[in-house]
């Protein structure tokens, strides 16, 4: 009896040159031009196989098959069903076996494979499940060929499309014949080691007018310990949200346009000024559209568990890192983290000196357009409007005491005190501590202070300790050192201390404070966050961000002291907690009085 095939295509040409090819090998043929008329000719007799394009207009292909096989289970029949695609993204949707997909093929394709291929699901018997599971994955590849062929390069790089136990498949700017081998040289994320594996080229596929080249690769032979890191990849990926991957796909898609674009403006402008207007004229529209991606996807990670972050987290760094950090100076150095962690003195003064269009970074418009993106976020801008509020704060105080005793804990580059003097706002003898566990960041200060020649310096007395902040704890030599101050400051100290330590911290630095001092502790919101999938996500620029109440309530075992939140304009993403050491007792609230605005001169 002759067997029954389902066509499946909104392309009538398609449709009627299938169905004439089958009608001549003796199979009996339904057609059908959308999902909703494939289930209606099901409900009247169920096919043998069904044939369907993945992309069309309505029901797509995979929910058409998806709802013919629940009908079709009905009928105690299993259905085998090949599918029908002109993108080579299109795999890993239809890895599911469950659906009974047998195969797919890529258009532009030969009658023969086509006919060869319904044979085979028609005259054996086919095993609908993939041998192996496939995942959508971006990560860096490797081919070094074996057999030289004219034309390409001892070794071609890649980026991976999709991955599974059996291969992968590909996307290059080389054209590669079919049945090359090659040895394979996969990165994974960086926990792993890398893997690499003998392979062979078994399908090829391009766009028209495409720059790339897409490529199915079948394993020869793999060790048995890469097979078990790809395991792991591949069950990592089962928690992998859905929706955090396509975002990721399509911000990836949009930054390659962006940096191809500016590239190609690179080629025929080299003078510094046009490149900087065209920058200008395209950023609202490309920062938004970033704004808008790295939003939506801290919607979908800020409440995942440990273990599920780190994977998201790998996966993002994987999709995004080549473009956003490694050809970024800022980024690559913030995810470096070459002092040991993100915020060093370095990147502070890249935000400060960066943040305004008065100065771009970088060899390149794209990478001028990324590192004024980095330095122009909220959080970016929010370190600009702290320092100059600690600026204002130091220069009120020399103002108003005759021999003002400052000390910056965490100091790092203490910009503010050097813009102080560069003001000429060093008017009485100050005495200036600087605390750092960075060396660097104290020789920094020192030969940043060495450049400027002005009566004011005369009048700066300045002590550099090389010390960890938490010695104010333990050791009783450090606190003689720090003692009788007018004004203790910590500006990104606590983004990174536990609850019980900022505690402690801030009841003996109380103690180091002369009658009438301040002591001003600065703390990333949790309320007035952004930005956060690029900064945390992406740069590994991680912060204990905390609320109002989480910050008083360190102050609870104080007395004679009053505290208020103070805001500059501005600079919403901090909380900036000032402690007054008072002779006349005043009873502290959990919740402390907000501040009102501060607004800078």
């Amino acid at each position: 009896m002759a067997k029954t095939v389902l066509i499946i295509d909104d392309d009538r040409l398609v449709l009627k040159t299938l169905a004439r090819y089958l009608k001549n090998c003796g199979y009996l043929v339904v057609q059908a031009m959308s999902g909703a008329e494939a289930l209606e000719k099901v409900e009247i007799s169920v096919p043998d196989l069904i044939i369907s394009d993945i992309r069309m207009p309505g029901m797509s292909g995979i929910e058409t098959i998806r709802r013919i096989r629940e009908q079709a289970d009905n009928h105690k029949k299993s259905i085998p069903a090949i599918v029908i695609t002109g993108y080579a993204g299109d795999e890993p949707s239809i890895q599911d076996g469950t659906l009974g997909i047998a195969g797919y093929l890529y258009k532009p394709f030969e009658i023969d494979e086509f006919i060869k291929v319904v044979k085979d699901n028609l005259e054996t018997t086919p095993n609908y499940k993939r041998a192996h599971q496939r995942i959508l994955a971006t990560l860096p590849v490797r081919l070094k060929i074996k057999r030289q062929e004219a034309g390409l390069p001892s070794e071609i790089p890649a980026e991976t499309l999709t991955l599974s136990e059996g291969g992968l498949s590909i996307s290059t700017i080389y054209k590669m014949p079919l049945d090359l081998e090659v040895e394979v040289f996969l990165e994974p994320p960086s926990v792993h080691s890398p893997i690499n594996a003998d392979a062979r080229i078994v399908w090829s596929y391009s766009k028209q007018d495409a720059e790339n080249y897409s490529y199915g690769l079948q394993f020869l032979n793999i060790q048995s310990g890469h097979i078990s890191i790809l395991r792991e990849i591949l069950n990592k990926h089962q928690l992998l949200s859905k929706q955090f991957i396509s975002l990721t796909t399509n911000l990836q898609k949009f930054v390659k346009s962006i940096k191809l674009k500016f590239d190609e403006f690179d080629k025929t402008h080299l003078d510094e000024q046009s490149r900087i207007e065209f920058l200008k004229e395209h950023r609202k529209n490309v920062f938004d559209k970033f704004t808008e991606y790295f939003n939506k996807i801290w919607d979908i990670v800020k409440d995942f568990d440990r273990v599920r972050y780190i994977i998201h987290k790998d996966y993002y760094q994987r999709a995004l890192g080549f473009l956003l950090i490694d050809p970024v100076e800022i980024n690559r150095r913030i995810y470096q983290k070459p002092l040991g962690y993100p915020g060093d003195y370095v990147i502070m003064e890249y935000i400060y000196d960066y943040s305004a269009d008065k100065a771009y970074l970088g060899s390149s418009t794209y990478e001028k357009l990324i590192n004024n993106y980095t330095c122009g976020i909220p959080v970016s801008r929010s370190n600009v409007v702290r320092k100059d509020f600690l600026k204002n704060i130091i220069g009120e105080l020399i103002c108003n005491n005759k021999t003002p005793k400052i000390i910056s804990l965490g100091c790092g580059s203490a910009r503010e005190l050097i813009e102080v003097l560069r003001e000429g706002k060093m008017t009485k003898p100050t005495l200036f501590k600087c605390l750092d566990l960075e060396i660097e960041a104290l020789k920094y200060i020192e030969n940043s202070l060495e450049k400027i020649s002005l009566d004011g310096e005369k009048l700066l007395t300045v002590k550099y300790l090389h010390r960890d902040i938490t010695g104010i704890i333990r050791d009783k030599k450090l606190r003689d050192e720090v003692k009788d101050n007018n004004l203790i400051y910590l500006s990104g100290v606590y983004d990174y201390l536990s609850d019980k330590m900022g505690e402690r911290i801030i009841s003996e630095l109380y103690t180091l404070l002369e009658k009438d001092g301040t002591l001003i502790v600065c703390n990333i919101s949790l309320e007035h966050n952004t930005h956060r999938a690029y900064y945390e996500l992406l740069g590994e620029w991680c912060m204990i961000h905390r609320t109002e109440e989480q910050m008083s309530a360190w102050l609870k075992g104080l007395k004679g002291v009053y505290a208020n939140f103070v805001y500059p304009r501005n600079g919403g993403n901090y909380h900036f907690l000032v402690i007054k050491k008072i002779s006349t007792s005043v009873p502290f609230t959990s919740r402390p009085k907000r501040g009102k605005s501060y607004s800078l001169v």
